[in-house]
């Protein structure tokens, strides 16, 4: 059996190079099948990311890149203590190179060095991974890397023509920006104030997320009552995909909604979605406005590595939106 070296540490320059060489590889040896990834992309994702990437990846004796994963760090709170988790953007394996049971010995082996050198217990830890997988990574990573799934993910969807009238906001002000001021945190530590587990919303990340993807067309605004910064919203095409605003403060959820119905009317669409757990006081409070509640064929997937990020507290606690992972 051929020797497999797995290399398992911090994104390094020039790596996005050889990801996107190796994930072409296994798309071939996939049919032609599996998700393609420019390198712009993968630049964006890892080498650009605010708080860097993490990878593990399984070279053949001669030196190829066969296997592999690569994820993203962001700052989490977790009851109430910061750290980092990271979202898994892309895992492969090359099936060509190798036969039989080997045919997946380098993933197998890249993720045992990626959940022993990231992991809770590690010098560099992470309580949980997570990610949104296509159909091919869903079932490698159930099937060889113990990955389970949170949630068969549901969305909420607005007909555009039943949105409700919504009485103005006298001290409300809109703006749209092109990039996120630092304030914005302040905004995000008030919405997440007795959110057990979830991602910080900072000037950093969101600019990352929505400012810096090359292409994607995010439109993105802010909501400011007396001059401060109360909340945010970002739309593409007819998906909400990132929301700051306590469902309690009924003038500035009105207000955000009025601004995602109003751009996703002007693009052409009938229709608003949003994506979050229906454990989340949102998830209520959107379909009194109107939402209604649809299956999609989307899973989210996670690994833990350290208590309390098991599946029966994070299927409770975690406050999510579809902007969390990279759809």
């Amino acid at each position: 059996m051929s020797p497999i070296t797995v290399e398992a540490r911090a994104f390094q320059a020039g790596d996005q190079a050889h990801l996107h060489a190796a994930l072409e590889r296994a798309r071939a040896g996939a049919g032609g099948t599996g998700a393609t990834r420019t390198l712009a992309e993968l630049t964006w994702r890892y080498a650009a990311a605010p708080h860097g990437a993490r990878v593990a990846f399984a070279l053949d004796a001669e030196g190829v890149l066969v296997a592999g994963l690569a994820a993203t760090r962001h700052r989490a709170l977790l009851e109430g203590r910061e750290g980092f988790w990271l979202e898994l953007g892309d895992l492969f394996n090359d099936f060509r190179r190798g036969a039989g049971l080997a045919r997946t010995r380098g993933l197998v082996l890249a993720g045992q060095a990626f959940a022993e050198r990231f992991g809770g217990a590690s010098a560099d830890p992470h309580p949980l991974v997570y990610g949104l997988p296509n159909r091919r990574a869903h079932r490698l990573g159930l099937k060889h890397l113990e990955w389970e799934v949170l949630r068969s993910e549901n969305e909420l969807v607005l007909a555009l023509e039943r949105e409700p009238r919504r009485a103005a906001d006298a001290t409300l002000t809109l703006q749209e920006v092109e990039c996120f001021p630092a304030e914005v945190e302040a905004a995000f530590r008030a919405f997440a104030e007795g959110r057990a587990a979830i991602l910080v919303r900072d000037a950093a990340y969101l600019n990352w997320r929505y400012a810096d993807r090359q292409g994607a067309g995010f439109a993105r605004v802010l909501a400011r009552r007396a001059g401060a910064l109360v909340g945010y919203a970002v739309r593409c095409d007819d998906r909400l995909l990132d929301w700051v605003a306590a469902p309690e403060d009924e003038g500035l959820v009105a207000a955000l909604l009025g601004w995602a119905c109003a751009g996703a009317r002007a693009d052409g669409h009938a229709r608003l979605t949003a994506v979050m757990p229906d454990t989340a006081r949102e998830w209520l409070a959107f379909q009194r406005l109107g939402f209604r509640v649809q299956g999609t064929r989307e899973f989210l997937c996670f690994k833990s590595f350290q208590r309390p990020a098991i599946m029966s507290w994070l299927f409770q606690h975690w406050s999510y939106t579809r902007g969390d992972t990279l759809r």
